[in-house]
């Protein structure tokens, strides 16, 4: 996705296009893959670091799969799971009142 698109922006239009070019990524890259789709909460709160030894890649792997999608590193990728994190959960105001 290196060829000028725009990486994806939110976490289901990364889930579809994971799905799209599943088939085309190497192993090491499925791996990643999969670890994200089943984590996506550790993928959004942990370190490259830490997410790689879960997924048992290195972390230069991460950073690949990363820019494989047309980012242009990990953080950004990740910050794409934040945001489905936040989404997700309701605001802190918001479990006061129920």
């Amino acid at each position: 996705m290196r060829d000028g698109t725009a990486p994806p922006q939110s976490y289901e239009e990364l889930r579809a296009a994971i799905a799209q070019r599943f088939g085309r990524l190497s192993d090491r890259l499925q791996r990643i893959a999969r670890h994200a789709l089943e984590h996506p909460d550790a993928i959004a709160l942990d370190t490259v670091a830490a997410i790689a030894k879960q997924a048992l890649v290195q972390p230069s792997s991460l950073i690949r799969f990363a820019r494989a999608f047309g980012y242009d590193g990990f953080s950004d990728m990740q910050r794409v799971f934040r945001r489905h994190l936040l989404a997700r959960s309701p605001d802190y105001g918001q479990r006061l009142r129920a």
